[in-house]
């Protein structure tokens, strides 16, 4: 049996291997048996994995992803909308948060040893979530988070990934604004008013941001976490290295937990991210929530 590779060239730090030749010379290198399959445009694994049938288990045992978090969803949505859920996945993190890769305990940077986690066949289980008809993995984003993946999908920069954030971050922020959201929190009604709202299904978030440490990967709850206004000046400064139990402290930022989440918006729609990409929809009305089954990924567990 042999895994079929998938790698997005496109993902944040693929630049560090400079062409699949090096990924092809490490798994062969570790004794992997593979196809390689090379992305071409956005959503292309997810097309190519979509079509797979039952008799894909036949021609492989594992699918290994090469990407970051966008490629992970794509791979998981392909599997979700092929209903093939027992093919496990193997994650080589190439990306710019890789996220996905954290709360599983994959080391980053390190292709080598990523590919041994997935030689050792040490696996977890992870939920798979909906918005409407798609599917995903970590997280939602209304409003803040969402304008900010938005200015950066369409802006073009020659900085480092993660540098290349800096003036969609200063953008964002310049044209702030507050929406009102319509809650149904497992059938409970709530109205909330706040410039961001984030649904996750795993413990970090934006390359790292610890957060909802609390937050389990295979126990069908989400963890809300809902922003009035942006935290005081202290508390944006060391956002992308502070727990969010100091965050806690703030009277504007305020979490819960969910099972089923509803979210509408009566007059304009915030911008959405999922799973750190752009979310293009002509809906104000969203239901998150998670499907019955599950998908095996192998991890440092």
């Amino acid at each position: 049996m042999k895994a079929f590779v998938c790698i997005n060239p496109l993902a944040g730090d693929f630049s560090k291997l400079k062409n699949t030749t090096r990924i092809r010379k490490l798994l062969t290198r570790e004794g992997f048996e593979f196809e390689l399959f090379i992305s071409e445009y956005k959503d292309h694994i997810k097309e190519v994995v979509s079509k797979f049938d039952k008799s894909i288990l036949d021609k492989f045992d594992s699918i290994i992803v090469v990407g970051g978090d966008g490629t992970m969803s794509e791979v998981f949505s392909g599997l979700a909308i092929s209903g093939i859920f027992d093919l496990p996945v193997g994650i080589i993190p190439m990306g710019t948060g890789n996220d996905l890769a954290r709360s599983l305990n994959i080391p980053l940077n390190y292709p080598v040893f990523a590919s041994r986690i997935i030689k050792l066949k040490k696996m977890k289980t992870i939920d798979m979530c909906r918005i409407n008809s798609d599917y995903f993995v970590n997280y939602v984003g209304f409003g803040l988070d969402g304008q900010v993946i938005s200015y950066k999908k369409f802006q073009k920069s020659l900085l480092p990934k993660r540098l290349s954030f800096i003036k969609p971050i200063i953008q964002a922020l310049k044209q702030l604004k507050t929406y009102k959201y319509y809650l149904k929190i497992d059938g409970h009604e709530e109205v909330l008013e706040g410039i961001n709202l984030i649904v996750t299904n795993i413990p970090t978030y934006s390359a790292g941001i610890r957060l909802y440490p609390e937050a389990e990967i295979n126990d069908k709850i989400f963890e809300i976490t809902f922003l009035r206004k942006l935290p005081s000046a202290g508390n944006i400064a060391l956002l992308p290295v502070m727990h969010s139990k100091l965050l806690r402290k703030d009277k504007d930022f305020i979490q819960f937990q969910a099972s089923e989440l509803e979210i509408s918006f009566s007059d304009s729609v915030p911008f959405i991210q999922v799973d750190g990409d752009h979310y293009e929809t002509n809906s104000g009305d969203f239901k998150l929530k998670f499907i019955s089954e599950s998908i095996n990924v192998f991890c440092n567990v």
